[in-house]
């Protein structure tokens, strides 16, 4: 049974969504056309750089309502610093 880990809100169009999922096998892939076209898009990067580790580490995840992902992981990085 696959699973919706995530959803992120679209930049250009608001009140569309983007979801990660994880497939039966374990996989994690976004349903966001970049994804499909070419493997890799922001939302699945930010879900593996910034959400995964927090969780691992219980700390608390900050969520972006304007969905912008580049905010996101810049606060992340900078909390590191």
């Amino acid at each position: 049974m696959t699973k919706i880990l995530a959803e992120y809100s679209s930049r250009s169009h608001p009140d569309k969504k983007y979801h990660i999922i994880e497939a039966k096998n374990g996989l994690l892939y976004c349903d966001c056309w970049g994804w499909k076209r070419t493997r890799k898009c922001a939302h699945l990067g930010h879900y593996r750089g910034v959400v995964l580790p927090a969780l691992e580490k219980n700390r608390q995840v900050n969520v972006y309502e304007d969905g912008d992902i580049v905010v996101a992981i810049e606060a992340a990085i900078a909390s590191l610093k």
